[in-house]
């Protein structure tokens, strides 16, 4: 009787305690795995818009490889990043990381997420939700 007794609460322990909070910082570490993937590319865009030559589009040769928890993503043509991924068991999440040049020359980065439920996954810096820019 006590046996079961223990078992059954350490069952409610586990499923009421533990588990949650076992997917909760599984789907934190997944998305800060995608913000380290569109935050890899951030020195090559900035080094292309600074330049602005005009002849290297600035998404040329640039992507997101698929590897677990990302499932791919893509940089538009105006150097925005973005990272699709799931965080989860059916759960998607898609980073965006836009680069603005400022006054001064220098580039600032927008982190953001595309839905407003996902940015409980990221730091307070990527809490924004952005529009997704096209493919282009």
């Amino acid at each position: 009787m006590i046996v079961g007794a223990v078992l059954a609460g350490f069952l409610v322990l586990v499923s009421e305690v533990l588990w949650p909070a076992y997917r909760g910082s599984r789907r934190h570490s997944n998305a800060s795995q995608a913000v380290l993937a569109a935050w890899a590319l951030k020195p090559v865009i900035t080094e292309r818009l600074l330049k602005r030559t005009g002849g290297i589009p600035i998404n040329a040769d640039l992507g997101i490889e698929p590897r677990s928890p990302i499932t791919g993503g893509y940089v538009a043509s105006d150097g925005t990043v973005v990272v699709e991924a799931e965080i989860d068991f059916l759960v998607p999440f898609t980073l965006i990381l836009r680069p603005r040049i400022e006054s001064d020359h220098a580039v600032a980065w927008i982190c953001g997420v595309a839905k407003k439920k996902q940015a409980q996954y990221v730091n307070q810096q990527c809490r924004s939700v952005l529009d997704l820019p096209d493919r282009l």
